[in-house]
């Protein structure tokens, strides 16, 4: 009796499936019917004129905004001439002796040396050496 109610069970489910199929059929007809007739509708090559007046005009708006984007009165510098400053700075500081002070730092420490030969006594002691740089601790004005 298993056997049976199997069986049945098997007919009725391939009955569904080719109902299913059926209106699966149909859904694609109908489908295929309207995208036939959307693409009558559609000429490819009017897309196309569409698509290239849009790139015309992206094209021309960069333009407009390259011209309305440019300063007045300033200097034009050249790139190459640009980098190869940029260049030789970089070699500069790859040949440059570490070990000596730079000049903008002299100037300091030796400017520093002579605000502590000016200073008064009292003034003095607030001076400490530290290395060869003067280093000051809160000096009153």
């Amino acid at each position: 009796m298993f056997n049976q109610q199997f069986n049945i069970d098997q007919q009725k489910f391939t009955q569904e499936s080719l109902k299913d199929t059926a209106t699966t059929v149909q859904a694609m007809k109908s489908a295929n019917t309207a995208l036939k007739q959307q693409f009558k509708e559609i000429d490819i090559d009017e897309i196309e004129d569409l698509h290239d007046d849009m790139e015309d005009m992206m094209y021309m708006n960069e333009e407009i905004q390259d011209v309305m984007g440019r300063a007045f009165n300033t200097e034009v510098f050249d790139d190459d001439e640009l980098l190869g400053e940029l260049n030789e700075l970089e070699n500069d500081m790859l040949t440059e002796d570490f070990d000596e002070v730079p000049n903008y730092l002299v100037n300091a420490t030796t400017a520093s040396k002579n605000v502590e030969r000016q200073a008064t006594p009292q003034q003095q002691n607030t001076y400490s050496n530290y290395g060869s740089q003067s280093v000051v601790r809160n000096v009153p004005l």
